[in-house]
């Protein structure tokens, strides 16, 4: 019996000369973010690219976010959640899936947007092409225009990451958690597929010599890959915050800085920062400002000392300098 091969939405092309290389050449620094180089506790929420029965095909789009979420996690200690919809459209996401080129460079171009600004379709359908035109609707201009906001306050770049060497790919997972092309298999073992590559995933951890472990989003999240298993293609993505000296908060906008282990959480009132002492995260879900208010906008120390604040915990804060 004639089976349809896996495909999950992978369009799967290889690198050009021209980009940027993680090792070669890339005018990017390089810093070392997570010297462990395991993104364990900084996963996102788990959202399978299969839910309700329909597939997206967006495993690029799923994969790529995957990352940029956990790498925003670990810079901001806020947890987001982005439109994997929102994305997978602007990117051009079809029946028969997208380059990771491609959707890479929508989130250059359109930014990201919060999960519950454009979120994903749970209805029933008649089949699948039905569920796909819905999910690939067109965006409203007014939601496309919140994900530039995005952009104004960070900027997104791509190094691919050869494949042969692994001490190399261990060094780049100190960075970023990368998004890697495999081919699909499940189970509990050291997974060493030779099928074709039909996948994109997220790499989270190495245990060296033993296996790489692997954040999917379909049907099985955590997986593990022989350490001798050769990925398709490797793409490192990186969000630098722009620092922004002049910064100005704007009213009803609610902004973290992070200093260590303390988290403190602000709202723009009148050009200036009100505290909070409540938890942020019961702040965050209790408020009932609109919803595009409720990822914080992550400042720098500097930010934050060139705004006055209303209460008397500036004093604190400024001390730390």
């Amino acid at each position: 019996m004639n089976t349809k091969p896996f495909n999950s939405g992978l369009i799967f092309n290889k690198p050009k000369y021209s980009d940027w290389i993680f090792g070669g050449y890339t005018p990017l620094d390089k810093k070392v973010f997570n010297e462990s180089g395991n993104w364990t506790d900084f996963l996102p929420e788990v959202e399978y690219q299969n839910n309700a029965g329909y597939d997206r095909m967006a495993c690029v789009s799923y994969s790529l976010l995957n990352c940029l979420e956990t790498l925003y996690y670990f810079q901001t200690q806020t947890r987001p959640n982005f439109s994997d919809r929102f994305t997978a459209k602007l990117s051009g996401t079809t029946i028969n899936g997208n380059t990771l080129e491609n959707v890479f460079n929508a989130v250059r171009e359109y930014g990201l947007v919060d999960e519950s600004l454009w979120p994903d379709v749970f209805q029933k359908f008649n089949n699948q092409d039905e569920f796909f035109k819905e999910y690939y609707k067109d965006i409203p201009q007014e939601i496309i225009n919140e994900g530039k906001e995005f952009l104004e306050h960070w900027t997104p770049y791509r190094e691919w990451v050869g494949t042969l060497n692994k001490d190399l790919i261990c060094e780049a997972l100190k960075d970023t958690p990368l998004q890697v092309v495999v081919a699909y298999d499940k189970g509990t073992h050291y997974l060493k597929p030779t099928s074709p590559y039909n996948h994109a995933v997220m790499l989270l951890n190495a245990e060296h010599g033993k296996y790489w472990e692997i954040f999917d989003h379909y049907t099985q999240t955590i997986k593990k890959y022989h350490w001798d298993y050769e990925f398709g293609a490797i793409l490192k993505p990186t969000l630098i915050h722009k620092q922004n000296i002049m910064f100005m908060p704007q009213d009803n906008y609610l902004y973290l800085l992070v200093q260590g282990k303390e988290q403190i959480l602000a709202m723009g009132i009148d050009g200036k920062l009100m505290i909070y002492d409540q938890k942020i995260d019961t702040l965050i879900n209790s408020t009932s400002r609109a919803k595009k208010y409720q990822i914080p906008q992550p400042l720098t120390l500097e930010q934050w000392n060139r705004v006055d604040k209303i209460n008397g915990k500036e004093e604190l804060i400024e001390a730390k300098k």
